[in-house]
């Protein structure tokens, strides 16, 4: 469910930057719908009270309590699960949990300067045909890999830094890489 959430969160940013607004709006609601009435049966069976979602507020609700019980650097790299039975079922959880605010400031850092970057390429103008396209593309796969982020644990995943490493590359090719510098 969290892969089709972010799925979907990569399409309505895709298809707004590409359709615009009231195009994007009506496709998304039809794609989402449909997801919904011929999807499989657990994104028919989303609901707040289930198991699986209690269980992910329980991991987020004592991940904060490692970072509140080590705030700086938390309680060390790959030993949530020291800590609590369940991973945390959200990155950015996980992250300031094992590597204390310090952690979380990069990892969310990394997030901030893909994103930027990328806003310098399209700002630059330096964008040949079909490089507009790629820029779009970029965008909506890093708002699906951080919407992803906030529903899986991921984070020491390598395809989800080479997301990042794509839109470095490709803002650097562009020019915009200084933006942040």
């Amino acid at each position: 469910r969290g892969g089709i959430v972010a799925l979907a969160a990569s399409a309505s940013v895709y298809s707004y930057r590409r359709l615009g607004k009231w195009v994007a709006t009506f496709s998304v609601a039809a794609v989402l719908a449909a997801i919904v009435v011929l999807g499989p049966t657990r994104v028919n069976q989303m609901q707040a009270d289930e198991e699986s979602a209690q269980g992910r507020i329980v991991s987020w609700s004592e991940g904060l309590q490692m970072l509140k019980s080590q705030p700086v650097f938390g309680v060390g790299w790959n030993r949530f699960t020291d800590f609590h039975p369940k991973v945390a079922h959200n990155s950015f959880v996980q992250i300031i949990a094992e590597t204390g605010l310090v952690g979380g400031f990069f990892f969310v850092g990394v997030a901030f300067a893909y994103f930027m970057c990328l806003l310098a390429v399209r700002r630059t103008g330096s964008e040949r045909s079909g490089a507009r396209e790629f820029t779009d593309a970029l965008v909506a796969s890093g708002v699906g890999l951080l919407t992803g982020a906030a529903f899986l644990s991921r984070q020491d995943s390598p395809p989800f830094y080479m997301v990042i490493a794509l839109g470095a590359a490709y803002a650097g090719l562009r020019g915009a890489g200084a933006v942040l510098a």
